[in-house]
């Protein structure tokens, strides 16, 4: 809401100085009139979350937050838990830490007889195997084996609501990647699909044939269709399409 934004810039020396605002946005224009604005007539804290590759900054804030709420932890357990709390993004195929995932573990730690291997596993489960990325490569690669395996996880941790959605996404990028190729088009950024995840498809989609491309794309309308209107058991559904993907005739 780019009014609001705006009218926030006019406000901003209005605001009661107690009072705290949270804004969610992935990523602040910082050349607006608004943000300037705030910048001069508030404190503003950047919560950028923390990625796979700030583990040690990670480490030693979950051993500061811990330590300020009662809570010690050794540096091999702060490490263990910093590696459980790390959550995949499918949309950038980044990782990011989840610092409220990890706060939540510290409040239940804290009421814990003993603090050891045991306690945080019950508080905080380990990190998932596989990403929905995972599943289509190994679809699209034909490891059937590995793939079930992958499938049995998602179900146990996931919703198939959530899971589909993200499944039929990367495929409609791996086609697109596919088509673009073919036509001698090498610009990720004008179809639409991140650079990192278009290094991770690019491969996949030269193992697909055109034929394969129209017949299981049309396979994976058909089956987001009946997840939508039927009664049709959805995991099921998914299932089918991912295997025929990695059964199809190479």
């Amino acid at each position: 809401r780019k009014d609001l934004w705006d009218k926030l810039g006019e406000w901003a020396s209005d605001i009661a100085a107690e009072t705290y605002l949270v804004l969610i946005e992935p990523r602040p224009d910082k050349r607006t009139k608004t943000f300037k604005t705030l910048q001069k007539t508030a404190k503003l804290i950047e919560a950028t979350p923390l990625t796979d590759r700030q583990r040690p900054a990670a480490e030693k804030w979950l051993l500061d937050y811990a330590s300020e709420h009662g809570v010690k932890l050794t540096k091999t357990q702060a490490s263990n838990m910093v590696a459980r709390a790390i959550v995949d993004d499918e949309k950038s195929r980044s990782a990011e830490i989840d610092q409220l995932q990890l706060t939540h573990a510290v409040a239940a730690l804290k009421n814990a007889v003993k603090i050891d291997d045991a306690a945080i596993a019950t508080v905080l489960p380990p990190a998932r195997e596989f990403s929905v990325f995972d599943i289509i490569e190994l679809a699209v690669r034909g490891k059937t084996a590995s793939l079930r395996s992958a499938l049995d996880e998602l179900r146990r941790s996931d919703d198939v609501y959530k899971v589909a959605p993200l499944v039929w996404s990367q495929w409609s990028q791996l086609v697109l990647l596919a088509k673009a190729e073919a036509a001698g088009a090498s610009d990720t950024i004008d179809l639409g699909i991140h650079p990192f995840v278009a290094k991770k498809l690019r491969p996949l989609a030269r193992q697909l044939s055109p034929k394969d491309l129209a017949e299981l794309t049309e396979l994976a309308a058909e089956r987001d269709y009946q997840m939508k209107t039927s009664s049709v058991d959805p995991w099921a559904a998914l299932e089918d399409f991912l295997f025929r993907v990695a059964s199809r005739q190479k």
